[in-house]
């Protein structure tokens, strides 16, 4: 009896949310993760975690500005 191999979820273009980079998830031999490009993912998660909020507060005030 063979196995069936499972296949891969579809690649995706992402937002990373500490940086804002597009990334393509997955991506065979990248460090990217579901929610972090490749440069973001190898940061401290407690880092991550501040620079996310400082992003979508950046973000925030943005829109507001624009209108």
């Amino acid at each position: 009896m063979k196995k069936e191999r499972k296949l891969q979820p579809a690649t995706r273009d992402k937002t990373c949310p500490v940086c804002g980079a597009a990334y393509i998830y997955p991506e065979k031999g990248s460090r990217a993760t579901r929610f972090h490009c490749e440069d973001c993912a190898v940061l401290p998660a407690h880092f991550r975690k501040i620079l996310t909020r400082l992003g979508k507060r950046i973000q925030t005030l943005e829109k507001k500005l624009k209108s």
